[in-house]
């Protein structure tokens, strides 16, 4: 593991193309003999044996959190596994995770709304991280990784006055904080976690527009720049948010999503450290109709009618039809075995789908949130779910 630590240090000092191809099959050849020492999803599998489900990290502008479901009754073993994860950290498997990594970057770099974010950020906080960079970085960071400056990075701000350990569900409080102090409670703070202050951004003191063009459906975004999460306006603008839009009553709700006046509508208040943003969204009403798929079908073999359902994996496509309409269309003929759904289809509906007289059903969301691209090496799961699926489709 050092050796190869030190040959990524002299890696991302080469310029020379030719030189570097060169040293980075060096690393390959190196990572391929200390892989025989390194369990693939060894985390996942010995979580898994305590009976942890949703076991996940993200990172975001302000915190990177590590988040695990767990029975009540093996808290000591969860917290004595923690703390040595976050003591004694020895990176394994990086080559392969560098990898992982790349793909989530070439995801990033095709998805309208992390475009979009980005140029939210731009607009509303030019001079500011928020505004500077993203979270994931540059491809030239993925290019020239620092194993040295990993460890640098966690010494630093991995230590307790820099942590927040988040527990809510059906257990002693007491006995909780026992067991977080018998194996957290040695952890030494770090000397210096003040954080960096950045300077004022300028005042907004008028609109500005910007365009970004993907494959994803078309939507508008009109944002605010607003205080930092810990001011009263922050707390001020998510009640506003949820007047206008709640799901249920809200004024977009009542007025635009139900009477399918729009695709989507939405408002929302996304609170951060330095500087919280208010964000109305919106999806115009596009896309297929039923009178539409009634003129497509003696045209082609097979017809999807999307949105049948509220997306799984987009919540700005919410479905247009309600099981009335469905079953109308039945009745007339235009849904039958020609016409596949698509649209928040799983496992819990698909009966319904069956009744309404769907020929098949495209399925997506509910695949995908069942992969996980950073330790996605187990397909077990999602073959038998995948099973299941084809099980109750015949």
């Amino acid at each position: 593991l050092a050796d190869i630590e030190a040959r990524y240090e002299r890696y991302r000092q080469l310029t020379d193309a030719m030189a570097r191809k060169q040293a980075y099959h060096e690393i390959d050849s190196v990572s391929q003999i200390a892989a025989r020492y390194f369990i693939p999803n060894e985390y996942d599998k010995l979580m898994s044996t305590i009976g942890a489900q949703g076991t996940n990290a993200y990172t975001s502008n302000d915190v990177t959190c590590y988040t695990e479901d767990i029975p009540s009754n093996e808290i000591d073993n969860w917290a004595k596994i923690q703390s040595d994860r976050f003591q004694n950290m020895v990176i394994r498997g990086f080559h392969t995770e560098l990898e992982a990594v790349y793909e989530e970057y070439n995801i990033y770099l095709t998805d309208d709304n992390d475009k979009l974010w980005s140029a939210i950020g731009k607009k509303l906080t030019p001079t500011h991280p928020y505004g500077t960079q993203t979270t994931i970085g540059t491809q030239n960071h993925l290019k020239n990784p620092s194993i040295t400056n990993i460890k640098n990075y966690f010494r630093k701000w991995y230590v307790p006055n820099n942590m927040a350990i988040c527990m809510a569900g059906d257990f002693d409080p007491d006995q909780v904080v026992a067991i977080i102090d018998k194996y957290f409670g040695t952890m030494q703070p770090g000397q210096d976690v003040s954080q960096p202050i950045f300077p004022a951004q300028p005042v907004l003191t008028s609109p500005s527009d910007t365009s970004i063009v993907g494959q994803q459906a078309a939507f508008v975004c009109v944002a605010w720049r607003g205080e930092k999460a810990a001011s009263l306006q922050s707390d001020t603008l998510d009640v506003i948010s949820s007047m206008l839009s709640n799901g249920r009553a809200g004024l977009f709700d009542t007025n635009l999503n139900q009477p399918m006046k729009v695709m989507a509508a939405q408002a929302f208040c996304q609170t951060q450290q330095d500087y919280s943003s208010f964000v109305l969204y919106g999806v115009p009403r596009q896309g297929q109709t039923l009178e539409e798929v009634k003129e497509l079908k003696p045209k082609s073999k097979y017809v999807i009618l999307k949105n049948v359902y509220d997306s799984i994996s987009e919540p700005t496509y919410v479905s247009r039809f309600t099981a009335e309409d469905l079953h109308l269309a039945t009745r007339q003929g235009i849904i039958d075995k020609h016409v596949m759904a698509q649209g928040g289809i799983s496992l819990e509906n698909i009966n319904e789908i069956k009744q309404f007289g769907f020929g098949g059903v495209v399925i997506r969301g509910d695949l995908w949130k069942r992969f996980n691209i950073h330790r996605g090496y187990d397909f077990k799961d999602l073959i038998a779910h995948f099973r299941k699926l084809r099980q109750i489709t015949e």
